[in-house]
């Protein structure tokens, strides 16, 4: 390092004191681990499976979201870390600055003063109620807490409907599948995954209503002072590989590798 060498050299002229030296060596390398740390982004994310799914074994979220966007950012030098929590406490942290960016829909009004989103999607993602056969009408329907479901928690609850919140997307499916709410609302790719990983076969005995469709971003929090970097990089990405969705563009992209 050059400005250790040069004090060594002070040193050894008498100018600068044994003590001093290792106070100035202990304050540089102090200053480059700041800078380290400061420079590794923080993603917030929520377990959407199978864009992220909670590993087991480690206790970290890992998924297809995750993987494309660390090959992506690392295109422009930008390496991150993850937080995977519930959404309330992401939308928290996206307020207070706690993390950089998340992957959400434009729909949230928690945040949507407080990020810049992302010019091309992720993903779109499709919304869809879930009722049991033989409940004519509908009192309780089962959800995770700190949805609002483009505002068809607000709907339903006006409606008369009783939410059954959980603190996960399995554990809400769960309780709809053993008959303990009478509907449940939900995005399809994570019951689809359910079913797949769990080899539940699709019953008869419940029918899946369409809601909408829509489309999520990247969401930059305003208080992020990387905030610049991040929407330069995933603007520019976009551009170079002419992307339409992020997450279509990398599955096309690995396919061929």
């Amino acid at each position: 390092m050059v400005l250790v060498a040069i004090i060594a050299n002070l040193m050894e002229r008498g100018i600068v004191t044994k003590l001093k030296f290792l106070a100035v060596v202990i304050f540089v390398f102090l200053s480059i681990a700041s800078i380290q740390a400061e420079t590794e982004l923080t993603m917030g994310v929520v377990v959407f499976p199978p864009d992220v799914i909670l590993d087991e074994k480690t206790k970290e979220c890992v998924g297809s979201n995750i993987t494309l966007t660390r090959e992506l950012l690392l295109e422009y030098g930008i390496k991150f870390h993850v937080v995977c929590a519930p959404p309330q406490r992401i939308i928290r942290l996206i307020q207070n600055g706690g993390i950089d960016f998340t992957i959400s829909i434009k729909s949230v009004e928690a945040i949507n003063k407080h990020v810049i989103y992302s010019d091309i999607p992720v993903r779109k993602i499709r919304l869809s109620l879930y009722t049991h056969n033989e409940s004519n009408n509908s009192q309780t329907i089962s959800a995770v807490r700190g949805f609002e479901y483009q505002g068809y928690r607000k709907k339903f609850s006006e409606q008369g409907l009783e939410f059954i919140d959980l603190p996960n997307i399995d554990s809400a499916i769960q309780v709809f599948l053993k008959g303990r709410s009478e509907a449940m609302i939900s995005y399809e790719s994570p019951v689809q995954n359910y079913m797949d990983t769990n080899n539940i076969a699709r019953l008869d005995t419940y029918s899946i209503t369409p809601l909408l469709e829509i489309d999520a971003y990247y969401s930059v929090a305003k208080r992020s002072p990387h905030r610049k970097e991040l929407i330069q990089a995933f603007r520019g990405y976009a551009v170079k590989h002419k992307v339409q969705y992020f997450v279509s563009t990398w599955q096309k992209n690995n396919s061929v590798k």
